[in-house]
């Protein structure tokens, strides 16, 4: 979802969208028992952070893996179709300069920003342009590492709202500035229910692989993150949640310590790109994954890795004609895909690649 103008014949503005709306997954799952409604609750001048549920075993404090983000793409693409807003601006949140560059960005789309205007002068009038407005407009925030980024331009004004997404813990944000504001609704998400988990696995599996479904559940502790990942090396294998348990519970024995990374997220993770290695062309998605991992895991053009040296590291045949090195690159993402390693943006015009942080 790029950014784009549409034209309307009502009197009412146009809706602008600034910025890249993720894709939602194609296992994503609505979730009415842990997870906010975003439509019905979110309110004018209203922030909501979406923030990381109880710390359990599978996700531990700052791992993230709970589906916040897709929340909020859900919402997004919801409010574009239904033109709820006149803008909506999607911000990646993981630095002082991705912010400052989306704000500009945003600057940009809505006419604020002068010629002349450096990044930084964009962004703050951009946070003035929302602060004054009376045109409807909903700002996301994705995935902020630190409060302190937002310094002089926290988003504000009556005509608008903001959901923030974030892997900061409730207790961490309740102690700074913005946990104080007035205004912030602070809603913890965690994994989901078993009823919901239990439904997510019986909507992507035969009934012949659900067996021990609700084990596999408890074993992941319902994190959105893990049952993706379990979910597509079963539908990729033929396995059912009995023998992904077990390999599972073999995998997690020999998985080193990672500070922020649960043993089971590391493990399904293993389990994944050993199964999108031996889908052909086999023995090349570890090398792939490792170069992505490398890069900006919010979005990278898929050109990017496909380049002569890229296709050289990922199939290890360097000096093979360019177009067949491609070839193979190309059907290694789709093997990290089919494996939920990584997603492939279908709408983006540069396939923008994205790998979840913990991965």
């Amino acid at each position: 979802m790029v950014m784009a103008q549409r034209t309307e014949t009502s009197p009412r503005s146009p809706t602008l969208l600034s910025g890249v709306v993720p894709p939602l997954s194609d296992a994503y799952r609505q979730r009415l028992e842990t997870a906010p409604d975003l439509r019905s609750d979110l309110r004018p001048a209203e922030i909501i952070v979406l923030t990381q549920g109880e710390k359990t075993v599978a996700a531990p404090a700052g791992q993230g893996g709970t589906g916040s983000t897709q929340l909020a793409a859900e919402f997004a693409r919801a409010a574009w179709h239904s033109r709820t807003f006149d803008l909506i601006a999607w911000v990646s949140a993981t630095g002082r300069e991705a912010i400052v560059s989306g704000f500009a960005h945003a600057a940009d789309t809505v006419g604020a920003a002068l010629p002349d205007d450096d990044a930084t002068t964009a962004a703050t009038r951009f946070a003035r342009w929302l602060a004054r407005t009376e045109r409807p407009w909903v700002l996301v925030l994705d995935n902020l590492t630190a409060v302190a980024d937002l310094d002089d331009l926290w988003p504000a004004g009556p005509a608008g709202a903001v959901i923030v997404t974030t892997q900061l813990t409730e207790l961490a944000l309740r102690e700074t500035a913005v946990g104080r504001r007035q205004g912030v609704r602070i809603v913890p998400v965690g994994g989901f229910s078993r009823r919901e988990a239990v439904f997510y696995l019986a909507s992507l599996l035969t009934a012949d692989q659900q067996l021990e479904a609700i084990d596999l559940a408890e074993d992941l502790d319902g994190l959105p993150l893990g049952l993706a990942q379990a979910t597509a090396v079963m539908s990729l294998t033929g396995l059912g949640c009995r023998e992904y348990r077990a390999l599972l519970a073999e995998r997690r024995k020999s998985m080193p310590a990672v500070p922020g990374v649960s043993a089971a997220v590391l493990a399904t993770t293993s389990l994944a790109a050993d199964c999108a290695d031996r889908q052909q062309p086999k023995g090349m998605a570890w090398p792939a994954l490792a170069l992505a991992a490398l890069l900006d895991p919010h979005g990278i053009p898929a050109a990017v890795l496909t380049t002569p040296a890229a296709c050289d590291y990922i199939t290890g045949q360097p000096g093979t004609t360019q177009d067949a090195n491609q070839n193979l690159a190309r059907a290694t993402l789709t093997a990290l895909a089919a494996a939920d390693l990584i997603s492939i943006d279908p709408e983006s015009l540069v396939r923008t690649v994205r790998m979840h942080p913990s991965v």
